[in-house]
């Protein structure tokens, strides 16, 4: 398995601490930790119900994903948690992590802000 590094940009930083749901540092360095080995799957779009972000433009570095199935201890659903990241090489970056029940959609600036060449 190849080694993945993982960083988290400072407003994802920001958005963890807005949400305001007990233990959810614990419930997503689970999910970190096993994003390397779920990406390296031929079908983990489908499995994981990760999905390339799309309609972003040319400019971008990598590839960009959101994740929509994040198991959160003190959710109810596991479809609540979105998690934006981006993929170039082996070099991983959350962009954002926002609750669906208080936004529909990922913040396509702060992609670019952080994935444009």
């Amino acid at each position: 398995m190849v080694e993945h590094s993982i960083q988290l940009v400072p407003e994802a930083e920001k958005d963890i601490k807005k949400l305001k749901i007990p233990n959810i540092e614990e419930d997503l360095s689970i999910f970190f930790q096993a994003l390397p080995a779920m990406l390296e799957e031929k079908v983990f779009h489908t499995s994981h119900k990760i999905f390339k972000v799309a309609n972003l433009g040319s400019g971008i570095t990598g590839e960009v994903y959101i994740a929509k199935k994040i198991h959160c201890e003190f959710q109810k659903s596991n479809d609540k948690l979105r998690v934006v990241f981006q993929v170039n090489g082996t070099q991983m970056r959350i962009i954002e992590i926002y609750s669906k029940s208080n936004k529909e959609i990922e913040d396509v600036a702060r992609i670019h802000k952080y994935c444009r060449k």
